[in-house]
């Protein structure tokens, strides 16, 4: 399955979930950016055992990286609890299902150039 399918079906369910997810693509066309939004990037990422031994492996894993940004702190922190419903949600690809973990503590919401942000990583 290509990154594309795993990246419209993150959006898409990040969508029923109120996150307003916005794809790289989606924000570097934009003239001008939502008053908050998560940026969704989603790539393959090799397992621990093929990392090792250098050998392609058919086990693939997903990893999911969300930022959550407002011009609000307030809003970038509901961004951010809106976007955790991805932990232990069911997550369809062309027909097959997969359950989202999340991998890796979230980062602070912080300040960013004027704007409030923070990263959370979710695999499945």
């Amino acid at each position: 399955m290509s990154e594309k399918a795993h990246l419209d079906a993150v959006v898409a369910l990040l969508t029923t979930l109120g996150a307003e997810p916005r794809t790289l693509q989606e924000l570097v066309d934009a003239t001008s950016l939502p008053a908050y939004y998560t940026e969704v990037h989603v790539m393959q990422r090799a397992t621990e055992g093929a990392r090792r031994s250098g050998a392609p492996s058919q086990v693939q894993q997903w990893r999911v990286l969300l930022r959550s940004v407002a011009q609000r702190y307030a809003n970038a922190q509901e961004m951010r609890r809106r976007a955790g419903g991805l932990h232990e949600a069911r997550l369809t690809v062309a027909g097959e299902t997969y359950f989202v973990e999340r991998s890796v503590a979230d980062d602070p919401i912080a300040a960013d150039d004027g704007w409030w942000s923070g990263t959370s990583e979710f695999t499945y």
